[in-house]
């Protein structure tokens, strides 16, 4: 009991930490920078992006909670502590599941309230447009719409196989079905990306972009082979994280190559931010042991720490250049963690 309650409070106060910390740097963003002076234009427009900081600042509060919860898990005491700790007690797993269940309403919640509240743009009547009578004949379809749509497709699967789907057939869809498809369709979009000889966006995007890009399509492949290496028919019980990191990858990619909001690069360090701890949970899930003779350096700390330490370089050079909008050697920061990552990637090879 007093493990427990020690266990409790330690998480209780690294959230409220980690709540103070956000608020901080939300206000911080949010201070009006007093050398511009902003037309009603750009002040609608200001508005109209508020809601991005609202959701890199529950982002990033989500992956340093979830990060630290992590951790607690990982370092708790071992063999026959577990077994009277507060992991074997059934009301423990009926507490995690039921604030599981109320943080993934939580963020459905807020993705339908920012597609309801989504500006919409003026529509322009067709006469003081064209100057003829005939009526508009299209409407434009918006991309929050679709990318909903998407997102409850991904919800029927998971509901469908949690009801009706056993062990073995949800690992053979995962294996033979949704990566092979996810990874073809991967290849498409590079392709397209690579076939495209149009761009609206500022010079030198362009090389961050296939940084990013290449480097997810990658770790898209590395996730197939963990399946296919560490993955079992009879016990597999992680279709919720292989679906989670399928969906991610689909969004992030979408933020880079289609958008052009200055926090787009953010949200491609903190999905390197996130990609380890959603290996761990995977394995967790799966009951891998971790070797007692593995060092640290063969853990995924070390990507999690270089992900979140580019990361926070992203913050502050945006905050440093939120008044010109340009990035100086974005290219090279990005190249650079490329380099490091891959190092990494290399010394835990088999």
């Amino acid at each position: 009991m007093v493990a427990q309650s020690i266990a409790f409070i330690f998480v209780m106060g690294g959230v409220a930490v980690i709540a103070v910390l956000a608020f901080i740097a939300y206000l911080l963003m949010r201070q009006p920078n007093s050398r511009m002076t902003a037309t009603d234009d750009v002040a609608r427009e200001g508005k109209r992006l508020r809601w991005i900081e609202y959701l890199l600042a529950i982002v990033v509060l989500l992956i340093v909670v979830v990060g630290g919860i992590t951790l607690v898990i990982q370092t708790y005491p071992e063999a026959g502590a577990v077994q009277s700790g507060w992991r074997a007690d059934s009301r423990s797993h009926v507490f995690l599941t039921i604030m599981g269940v109320s943080v993934v309403v939580a963020l459905l919640a807020f993705v339908i309230g920012v597609f309801v509240r989504w500006p919409k743009k003026p529509r322009i009547d067709s006469v003081s447009k064209r100057g003829i009578d005939d009526p508009v004949s299209a409407t434009e379809t918006s991309t929050g719409a679709g990318i909903f749509g998407l997102l409850c497709l991904f919800v029927a699967l998971l509901l469908l196989n949690w009801v009706a789907v056993e062990r073995a057939d949800q690992y053979r869809l995962i294996l033979h079905l949704l990566y092979p498809a996810t990874l073809g369709v991967a290849l498409v979009l590079l392709f397209d990306k690579a076939t495209r000889d149009w761009s609206i966006k500022q010079p030198g995007e362009a090389l961050r972009e296939w940084v990013f890009c290449d480097l997810m399509v990658f770790f898209l492949f590395l996730a197939f082979l963990n399946v296919v290496r560490h993955g079992d028919g009879d016990t597999y019980s992680a279709l919720f994280w292989d679906v989670v990191n399928i969906v991610a990858f689909f969004l992030v990619f979408w933020v880079l190559d289609r958008k052009v909001t200055r926090y787009r690069f953010l949200v491609g360090y903190v999905y390197f931010t996130l990609v380890p701890l959603l290996l761990l949970i995977w394995r967790t899930v799966q009951g891998h042991e971790v070797l007692a003779e593995s060092s640290w350096w063969e853990s995924v700390w070390p990507f999690f720490l270089v992900g979140l330490i580019f990361a926070l370089i992203e913050v502050m050079v945006l905050i440093g250049t939120r008044s010109s909008g340009r990035q100086v050697a974005g290219g090279v920061r990005d190249v650079l963690f490329v380099v490091i990552y891959g190092m990494l990637l290399l010394s835990v090879a088999p």
